[in-house]
């Protein structure tokens, strides 16, 4: 596959690129924000695959979610942490954690800001539910995290924003904490 490096220019900028996977597919690196060239946010070293938590127009932690895999294949090992998914019954665990976080509202209440909710509800996911379902996980090998997975869209000029559950490799990744790390929207 020809790709043009999307962080080599800001290499030679005297920026540091920690990640050196991040070729970005020709024709993507000087486009505006898509869904289709900002998967590259979320798929930091280690990282197997995503489940898109339904967001949109709201968030919807009882909703279908959808497996979402990295640019690098690892299907063989995302599918090995989706089995641990549901053996482990994190699923069930998360939804009752996440519905504990009250919803935030705009115009003296009268909206719901889903962006500020999912916010709210990635930061207390990181500080309690990531660190146990992480603990159940470790034995296999994975942690999970929460992730805000941000783009623009061009057509309409709007934002689309969206809760992820990353599952890492703790070998790839260096077993790091997720909720040690900077924010989770970029």
């Amino acid at each position: 596959r020809q790709g043009v490096s999307g962080l080599s220019r800001w290499a030679e900028m005297g920026n540091p690129v920690d990640y050196e996977d991040s070729d970005v597919p020709r024709g993507k690196a000087f486009r505006p924000s898509t869904r289709d060239n900002s998967n590259y946010k979320w798929q930091e070293k280690g990282v197997l695959g995503a489940l898109e938590v339904p967001s949109e127009p709201n968030l919807s932690v009882r909703g279908r979610y959808k497996p979402i895999n990295t640019k690098v294949a690892r299907e063989d090992k995302f599918e090995l942490a989706l089995q641990a998914w549901e053996e482990l019954e994190l699923r069930r665990s998360f939804v009752e954690c996440a519905e504990t976080v009250p919803v935030e509202t705009a115009c003296c209440g009268i909206l719901t800001d889903n962006l500020k909710t999912m916010e709210a509800v990635a930061a207390h996911m990181n500080q309690t539910w990531s660190k146990d379902a992480s603990r159940q996980l470790k034995p296999m090998g994975f942690r999970v995290d929460c992730f805000i997975f941000s783009w623009n869209n061009v057509s309409g000029g709007s934002t689309t924003d969206l809760l992820l559950i990353r599952f890492h490799d703790k070998a790839e990744s260096g077993g790091e904490n997720p909720s040690r790390r900077r924010s989770s929207r970029l």
